[in-house]
């Protein structure tokens, strides 16, 4: 990537930030109001990722999925200082960092792979997606299964008019990215569709 590649990487992520660390007192909060929709996303996660893992979750806010999902060893990263000071004083038992996830060198020093990586609702927020899947293998093994949520486009005018409802958390411009998207980027980084 030349320098006004990174450039733009490091304002965006800069930007993502600043959001971030600007709602993180109230994520909470949003979270206990649409418990169902929580509540319905941790028991998926849940059914697919069995207790006492080895769990990595890229873009965790303030932990609350990572204590959800019971780990064995659970880590979580944020790009958000404000986000990762909450989850650290809700859930210590797990280790928090804040990083940029589009550094190479965030996820090049993690150790041992992962039993599963856990990416939710984060690719929306990123600058450059492919590089970021790319840079995954860094903390997978064999048999580490990938998981990431997000949502369709589809669901945009019903999510636009709850949050201007003030029914749903505001959010910046994101990426629109499809099933295929998602996939083909996966499997341009060798990654296996289960």
């Amino acid at each position: 990537m030349d320098a006004a590649a990174n450039s733009d990487r490091d304002l965006h992520g800069d930007k993502i930030g600043r959001w971030a660390d600007g709602i993180a007192p109230k994520r909470n909060a949003w979270i206990d109001r649409n418990r169902h929709y929580y509540k319905q996303d941790y028991e998926y996660l849940k059914y697919l990722i069995p207790e006492a893992s080895r769990i990595l979750v890229l873009g965790c806010g303030t932990g609350r999925l990572l204590s959800e999902l019971r780990p064995s060893v659970g880590v979580g990263i944020d790009i958000s200082t404000e986000m990762i000071a909450v989850a650290k004083a809700d859930h210590p038992e797990y280790e928090f960092i804040a990083a940029d996830l589009q550094d190479p060198a965030t996820l090049s020093g993690l150790g041992d792979a992962f039993d599963y990586v856990v990416i939710p609702d984060t690719l929306g927020f990123l600058y450059d997606c492919e590089a970021f899947i790319d840079q995954l293998a860094q903390v997978c093994g064999d048999q580490t299964r990938i998981v990431i949520t997000y949502f369709s486009h589809l669901w945009e005018p019903v999510l636009s008019l709850a949050e201007a409802l003030s029914l749903r958390m505001p959010h910046p411009l994101l990426n629109r990215l499809s099933m295929d998207d998602i996939v083909n980027s996966l499997e341009m980084s060798d990654f296996e569709r289960v």
